[in-house]
């Protein structure tokens, strides 16, 4: 499991993103459809402060630019047994 905990956080300044588990195996598919299209877009999460947000180490994620002056984060990555 992957995480980040955000204990400073000014508002509206960036979000975390996570794309898609079929975005590479989509780009495989020599037709496109409308369907295809929607399965590969970006999930995007608004972070709050003083949030803790937990997902799956494999699961890709990136977070936007940030356009605040305050941020920060602490990330971790973990295993339970």
């Amino acid at each position: 499991m992957s995480g980040a905990f955000y204990p400073l956080l000014e508002k509206n300044t960036c979000n975390l993103v996570f794309r898609s588990p079929l975005y590479t195996a989509l780009n495989f598919i020599p037709i496109k459809s409308t369907i295809a299209n929607h399965f590969q877009d970006d999930f995007v999460m608004p972070i709050k402060e003083n949030h803790l947000y937990i997902f799956p180490s494999w699961l890709q994620h990136y977070t936007e630019e940030n356009k605040g002056n305050k941020r920060i984060v602490v990330s971790f990555n973990t295993k339970f047994y």
